[in-house]
């Protein structure tokens, strides 16, 4: 299983190497849950979210099979995507964007990193049915957060 943020220093050639050591048939990512329901602002639940839907769908991309776990706001479950069948050049280009997302310090500075922006397209891309998305669950759980409470 590869931690998503522990590669958050790493370079491109680097993750790739990491993806290389992974012998299992299939690859396991983790990506850990930064709000909970009651605990955290309804806000940072939406986005919490929104950027696991973004980072699915990036890493659905770029395989064959892809499944992903889905938990409640009230628990305090992390993410996992399961995939297999990936070109793992390709994959660690993507897992190198979604670090961006997360705090990326690596050495790769000259390049474009993934932006909030990006993920907000992506979610209008969704909403406007431009896209069809790779984690629904994910992306009905940022509705439910954004929309206004009522009274």
């Amino acid at each position: 299983m590869i931690d998503l943020p522990k590669i958050k220093l790493f370079n491109r050639t680097e993750i790739q190497e990491l993806i290389k050591t992974e012998t299992d048939e299939f690859l396991e990512l983790y990506l850990p849950r930064t709000s909970k329901q009651f605990f955290s602002e309804r806000e940072d639940i939406a986005y919490d979210y929104a950027f696991a839907a973004y980072s699915g769908q990036l890493i659905s991309e770029d395989t064959e099979y892809f499944e992903y776990t889905f938990s409640l706001p009230s628990e305090f479950v992390s993410y996992t995507f399961k995939i297999k069948n990936f070109d793992p050049e390709a994959l660690a280009e993507t897992l190198y964007d979604i670090s961006c997302l997360y705090g990326y310090t690596g050495n790769d500075e000259d390049e474009e990193n993934v932006t909030i922006e990006e993920v907000n397209q992506f979610l209008d891309d969704v909403e406007a049915g431009k896209i069809t998305a790779a984690c629904p669950e994910l992306i009905a759980v940022f509705e439910e957060f954004t929309e206004e409470e009522e009274d």
